[in-house]
């Protein structure tokens, strides 16, 4: 549906918290038929979590949760770039 036709062109996102243990690479289609557009982004490290929502500050409910999901990457906060993609 999409008819993404060209190379994806991978860019690194910058690794802006050292400390999560996790970083993030996005991924574009190319030559997608219009208006499409087709983007992801690849989470190295990181758990099931959406990245960039900060915890809680309770340090008990912090390490249940990264041991129950895993960690979360903080690199970017994936609600505003979904927002942003779809242009809200």
């Amino acid at each position: 549906a999409l008819d993404c036709r060209g190379a994806v062109q991978t860019h690194a996102l910058p690794d802006r918290n050292k400390h999560d243990d996790t970083t993030a690479t996005l991924m574009r289609a190319q030559k997608c038929r219009p208006p499409a557009r087709l983007e992801m982004v690849r989470i190295y490290g990181g758990g099931h979590t959406m990245p960039g929502v900060k915890k809680s500050k309770n340090s008990r409910k912090v390490k249940f949760r990264r041991r129950l999901l895993g960690p979360t990457n903080m690199d970017f906060n994936a609600q505003k770039m979904i927002v942003g993609f779809l242009g809200l």
